[in-house]
């Protein structure tokens, strides 16, 4: 704007200089020499489309100012700052960012699920009837707006909708714990969580053997209720079993959906330590004992997915202080995002985690980039651009139209 006005200015004294000269002047020009000089009519003419002209972008500044000073858009949910439900409501809660889950409870109640507030049978849950819409903020800084569908299909299994963010494992660059909170119980928050690479480009792989150090800094995440037992300075060191899964994609990791109906596979017991960094504040974690996903050919691969519902491990106690900026949800709901899952291992809506970086199966498909949000977020964006299946592609090709994926780094 300044630039603007600065522009302005030099006109006008342009203009002026003029004018002052052919006032000394008016009296030293010969009748032969008068045309080579601006006439005052021709000066007033000029000045009067140069004036229209300012105005005209003038105009155009303003118009675009008071477009986003009129611009009200407000997004109500079931709770204000200033009020909320009290401890005899199931949802009760206090007001942290715009959706209704997760956030931290006020009290016991009943437990809070993914799919928020679901009334009567099953088909009004499927159908999305009285359930509440989600807003969340995509990796270009837009904002979209979905509701969580449970659903069944004609089998009567169930998938329950699920929130997701991820961290980075500090001492495996390009590596990160996914988080897909799903159940928030009275005292912790049950995920599923798994060991992914983001970064097709990164070359260490942790093992089993590993321990995996994780920060949850203080200023993106807080406890998911006042009951939670809260950390300190000193570790607190437990041995965890865990349910988990390796093969169905309906339950894999980067999906939105909780699959109920699919028995666990194994158990899984691995050691986590969970403390408060005393330099920073921030809440720590570290993992043993859990595996990557990864694959090594287009037949041998692995996509585990650990249960993670223990009130003394640190993912389990907290939750990203914005659920509406650090969290994503179902972006396309149950129906769509189960096509091709079984018997394949991938799908063309969601990315294959175990694949990412391999250049196996669909991994050529995608393309991988970290994006800076403007809203200062760091968000890992997955495209699969529009093509022509090729005759002998499997249903892991690329589609007719492009695919999107979004997954916020709180860090």
């Amino acid at each position: 704007m300044n630039k603007y006005i600065k522009k302005c200015l030099i006109i006008y004294l342009t203009l002026a200089t003029v004018l002052c000269g052919m006032v000394g002047v008016a009296y030293a020009v010969s009748s032969t020499d008068a045309d080579e000089f601006l006439t005052r009519s021709e000066f007033a003419v000029d000045f009067a489309r140069l004036v229209k002209k300012l105005d005209e972008e003038e105009r155009e500044v303003l118009k675009n100012i008071y477009k986003y000073r009129t611009t009200n858009v407000k997004f109500v949910t079931w709770d204000t700052p200033t009020k909320y439900y009290n401890s005899t409501n199931a949802d009760g809660g206090y007001y942290n960012g715009g959706n209704v889950f997760p956030r931290p409870k006020i009290s016991g109640g009943s437990a809070n699920y993914g799919w928020g507030f679901s009334n009567g049978s099953a088909t009004n849950k499927k159908l999305g009837r009285y359930t509440n819409y989600c807003l969340y903020r995509l990796w270009n800084g837009n904002y979209y707006i979905t509701k969580n569908i449970y659903g069944y299909d004609d089998n009567s299994r169930h998938y329950y909708p699920t929130v997701n963010y991820s961290v980075p494992i500090e001492n495996f660059p390009g590596w990160y714990l996914e988080v897909r909170n799903y159940y928030l119980a009275n005292s912790y928050i049950g995920s599923y969580c798994s060991i992914i690479r983001l970064d097709p480009n990164a070359i260490n792989y942790p093992s089993t053997s590993d321990t995996l150090i994780l920060r949850f800094k203080k200023d993106k995440f807080v406890y998911c209720g006042d009951n939670v037992t809260k950390l300190t300075t000193t570790k607190n060191t437990v041995t965890y079993t865990s349910d988990y899964w390796q093969g169905p994609l309906v339950i894999a990791p980067l999906t939105f959906d909780k699959y109920s109906d699919f028995a666990a596979q194994g158990t899984q017991s691995a050691t986590y330590e969970s403390w408060i960094d005393e330099s920073t504040g921030d809440f720590m974690m570290t993992i043993r004992g859990l595996s990557r996903c990864y694959a090594t050919d287009t037949t041998n691969y692995y996509n585990y997915v650990y249960y993670l519902a223990n009130s003394n491990i640190t993912v389990c106690k907290i939750i990203p202080s914005d659920n509406v900026e650090y969290m994503c949800g179902n972006l396309y709901g149950y129906y769509s995002s189960r096509v091709t899952w079984q018997p394949s291992m991938s799908s063309p809506y969601v990315p294959s985690a175990c694949f990412i970086g391999t250049g196996l199966l669909e991994d050529p498909y995608w393309q991988y980039e970290f994006v800076d949000c403007e809203n200062g977020i760091k968000y890992w964006h997955a495209y699969k651009p529009p093509a022509l299946a090729p005759s002998s592609a499997t249903s892991n090709a690329p589609t007719s139209v492009g695919i999107h994926y979004s997954l916020p780094i709180v860090y």
